[in-house]
């Protein structure tokens, strides 16, 4: 069966469902990643077909606008009107790409802003699962995920999801209605949106987060399933420079920002330099897309694109931005781990560490100095959120949430 997957997004938004795609042409599928070209080679080195996605996530981020939408914090009104306005040119793009590729699949797998996959199986009827590595799916127990304002109560909560899916919806319905009805010859969905025709029809919504970071809800439908999350296996080793690094001290912090564009490198670079430094700690420096850098020194070692799977475990600490993939790659190797959140889901995987006892409540970028991180570094250095921290990783290695995810899609589609 040739199933594809859709994604768009940052290097965290694709890795996992490239592992995803690795386990699923294990168990027997025709598996084709469809995302944007820079990964094209991470892709296919794991015996995946590709199909290229427009844009480049990273040129993206480098945008003055798109820096400007890192700067303005994480209020859930201002991030979802700035973001989408950088999605709308690029709709008519990804519906031209998406659907030569769509009709050759038999089955499609796609993640939130993938959607028009979506659209085009309600004309040809491919089984379709929707993929998510954050609950998004509106619930009583949690705000959506884009509020920065936690504890709003069961129906605050609920509104808080009703205003998310509506930021996102209105300003791209227009588009999204012309083609329906013009190209596809389905009627609008209107004012309101897809999500209770989602609903209606059951599409199923496979979560590939830890139900030990964040429980399903028990608010949730029945066609939500938590899998637990989906690391990616290399056999990539560390390079002899950090190993030797390593091995010539103790356990250091990591400090890096993954694929978030920084404008201020240089002085990004100096706070957790001097942060580290403060709380008695040496220092690895993920260099990330935000350029992270260091002149050489024995108490600073600076990695490229690493696996972080085989470094985090050997590190006192992590502090990352947030992202779905480095939160739950830190919680898994079992130390302590803290965000420094830019936007999006950041804010909430950090509010996470912090609520289940292992990591430091998390810093916001604008608030960000060597002072404050210095001591967010020895909250995470304390005894009890160390023995929280690693009892975190031990129940999270045995999830089998690959496992899990590739016996729902492959019993979904023997049904379908």
């Amino acid at each position: 069966m040739r199933t594809t997957i859709f994604t768009v997004g940052s290097r965290g938004d694709v890795q996992p469902f490239v592992a995803l795609g690795a386990s699923l042409a294990g168990g027997g599928l025709d598996v084709t990643v469809a995302t944007h070209e820079p990964f094209r080679e991470f892709v296919t080195r794991r015996g995946l077909a590709f199909e290229a996605l427009p844009g480049d996530p990273r040129e993206l981020l480098a945008t003055d606008e798109a820096q400007e939408l890192l700067r303005s914090g994480v209020g859930l009104v201002r991030f979802a009107r700035r973001f989408v306005s950088l999605l709308e040119p690029w709709f008519w793009e990804l519906v031209a790409a998406v659907t030569p590729i769509h009709a050759k699949s038999d089955a499609s797998l796609y993640s939130a802003l993938a959607f028009p996959t979506w659209h085009l199986a309600q004309i040809d009827r491919t089984p379709t699962i929707q993929l998510s590595l954050q609950p998004l799916l509106p619930t009583s127990m949690f705000p959506a995920i884009t509020t920065a304002v936690p504890g709003l109560g069961p129906l605050g909560n609920r509104i808080t999801h009703t205003v998310n899916q509506q930021l996102f919806w209105q300003p791209l319905r227009q588009a999204v209605d012309r083609w329906r009805t013009q190209d596809l010859g389905l009627p609008p969905q209107g004012i309101k949106g897809p999500y209770r025709e989602l609903e209606r029809k059951g599409e199923p919504v496979l979560h590939g987060f830890s139900p030990h970071l964040v429980p399903p809800p028990p608010d949730w439908p029945e066609r939500a399933m938590v899998t637990g999350h989906w690391p990616l296996s290399t056999d990539d080793a560390l390079d002899e420079q950090t190993v030797a690094f390593l091995e010539a001290g103790p356990p250091p912090v990591y400090i890096g920002f993954g694929s978030i564009r920084d404008a201020e490198a240089e002085r990004l670079s100096d706070i957790a330099i001097t942060a580290a430094r403060k709380s008695g700690s040496r220092l690895v420096l993920g260099s990330g897309w935000a350029e992270l850098r260091s002149a050489a020194s024995d108490d600073v070692h600076v990695v490229g694109e690493t696996d972080h799977t085989r470094l985090f475990p050997r590190m006192r600490a992590v502090v990352h931005h947030g992202g779905a993939g480095t939160t739950h790659t830190a919680a898994a190797a079992g130390v302590p781990s803290m965000a420094v959140p830019y936007f999006a889901d950041q804010p909430f995987w950090g509010r996470r560490l912090h609520e289940l006892g292992v990591g430091a409540p998390p810093l916001s970028r604008r608030k960000l100095d060597a002072e404050l991180l210095s001591e967010r570094i020895a909250l995470l250095d304390r005894d009890d959120v160390r023995v929280r921290a690693s009892n975190l990783g031990d129940v999270m290695r045995t999830e089998r949430g690959l496992g899990r995810a590739v016996d729902f899609i492959l019993g979904h589609l023997d049904r379908g």
